[in-house]
């Protein structure tokens, strides 16, 4: 920025009234903002009086700061409501796959993630290609390409009666909620329902890209064509679970040799906890719960100063905690002010947080969407998990729609992924969050209490396809707005 008071300084200086404009030109070729300065005096064309030229001076020192004022709150306005993060430009190098076992797995072990793949060789059955997650870098032969099109039209639908719902006018609309995840970039499925755009650690910590992650959770909760509630206003908050303060990843790494300690004989869980210590990185951080914490505490400072029907209701992330990080009391702290004023922290660990027990549930994309017997145990948790649960524990386990479908893609606007059965609690997450939008909808005086009530005693029985085995209570919508609209 131009030196005004330098200007003015060396003006003073000067024992001529009369003023050289080369003395000023020469000044100026110094300065940073050269050509913002010298617009201003284009039409100086000589030499001047000294008060004459400070006078006018004077007069554009002023106008240049209102307008910086001015330019400073449109840049903020913008950020607001446009701030989204560039698109990640993700070209990785295909790999040809000779068979299933070349493709690498997902998120979860056994389940495969065939982006950046060329599976065209391939002769794939229509559930093994269904199973895959599959987006705009995987390589498909002509016949491939055709069922993943119709299937990933087929997977937007949020399913068990959601676009029903839409039709009976339950869209979200009027109701606010807000998003904390990794960075968001711009896609045609929710950008016109953001009306916040808040930055709180993701740039700091060097996360300046979009995350395939942020606009998977909000399309799956707003998005126009996969979303639960289409129509809700959504505040953002771009926030990165890690911390690269020297004082945090002693923290965390004193916390997990102490629990280390104190669980010797638990072999399993003491190697899940050395290799966690074994992967600490200086360099790329830590878990950190901060971050979680400063948008939390952001989300609810601005309720407190906006009328009730203006206030963020629900809060999804998609994330569990970690109580070995930094700032989990303080995590504690904010989920009880949230609590207090009738917040509802949708996250992976609402039975900790709420003593509400819940988890994902696959669907069959070759069956019906809305059909509650098209679903089972989600894919991650089908096998051994899924025996370790007590039968009267499985009448309190409300299972929410998680694998099998279609959600925004990260690298551009329009882009989609079809995700196959590598879903994951993430995705659960904003569905349960946005139904809850859908319920405070048709009832604003609904609580998060009486919702998880409500849930359960409307659900439907779940069993898995292949052995009738009993999973949980699925997670019916309709029965739920049905029951609780006023």
């Amino acid at each position: 920025m131009v030196d005004f008071n330098s200007i003015i300084k060396l003006i003073n200086t000067n024992n001529d009234k009369i003023i050289q404009k080369s003395e000023v030109e020469t000044y100026l070729k110094q300065q940073k903002n050269e050509s913002i300065f010298t617009g201003y005096f284009a039409s100086i064309n000589s030499d001047v009086e000294v008060k004459t030229f400070k006078r006018e001076l004077k007069r554009i020192d002023k106008e240049f700061k209102s307008y910086e004022k001015k330019e400073a709150k449109a840049d903020k306005k913008h950020f607001k409501s446009e701030g989204y993060f560039d698109y990640q430009n993700w070209q990785p190098e295909t790999k040809v796959a000779r068979s299933l076992d070349d493709i690498g797995a997902g998120s979860h072990n056994g389940i495969k993630d065939a982006r950046g793949y060329d599976i065209s060789g391939l002769d794939l059955t229509k559930e093994e290609l269904l199973n895959l997650c599959i987006d705009k870098t995987t390589i498909l032969s002509v016949e491939q390409r055709a069922i993943i099109d119709e299937y990933t039209e087929k997977m937007k639908d949020p399913g068990l009666g959601i676009r029903a719902l839409h039709e009976q006018g339950f869209t979200g609309k009027g109701v606010k909620m807000a998003i904390i995840d990794q960075p968001l970039g711009e896609h045609q499925e929710y950008s016109s329902n953001i009306a916040e755009h808040n930055d709180v650690n993701a740039t700091e910590v060097g996360w300046t890209k979009a995350s395939m992650h942020g606009a998977a959770v909000t399309s799956i909760a707003v998005g126009e064509t996969t979303g639960v509630a289409p129509d809700a206003s959504v505040n953002y908050y771009s926030a990165v679970n890690l911390s690269t303060d020297p004082k945090d990843i002693e923290f965390y790494r004193a916390n997990l040799l102490r629990e280390i300690e104190n669980n010797k004989d638990d072999i399993g869980y003491v190697e899940f906890l050395q290799n966690e210590l074994n992967n600490i990185n200086p360099e790329f951080g830590v878990s950190s719960n901060q971050p979680y914490v400063d948008a939390i505490n952001q989300i609810l400072d601005q309720n407190e100063k906006l009328p009730e029907n203006e206030r963020v209701s629900v809060v999804s992330i998609s994330w569990g905690f970690d109580r070995f990080a930094p700032g989990y009391e303080e995590l504690q702290q904010a989920l009880a002010r949230a609590k207090e004023q009738g917040v509802f922290i949708v996250s992976t660990a609402l039975e900790e947080h709420y003593g509400f027990s819940t988890c994902g549930a696959n669907r069959n994309p070759q069956a019906d969407p809305n059909d509650p017997k098209s679903y089972e145990a989600g894919a991650f948790w089908k096998g051994g998990n899924l025996e370790q649960i007590p039968a009267d524990a499985k009448d309190e386990l409300l299972l929410v729609p998680m694998d099998h479908r279609t959600v925004a893609d990260f690298t551009d606007g329009n882009s989609y992924r079809y995700e196959g059965n590598d879903g994951g609690m993430s995705w659960s997450t904003p569905w349960l969050a946005g139904t809850y939008v859908l319920a405070k909808q048709a009832n604003p005086n609904i609580t998060p209490e009486e919702f998880w009530k409500v849930a359960l005693e409307t659900s439907d029985e779940c069993r898995n396809n292949n052995d009738n085995a009993y999973v949980g209570r699925m997670i019916n919508p309709q029965k739920i707005i049905e029951t609780i609209r006023q």
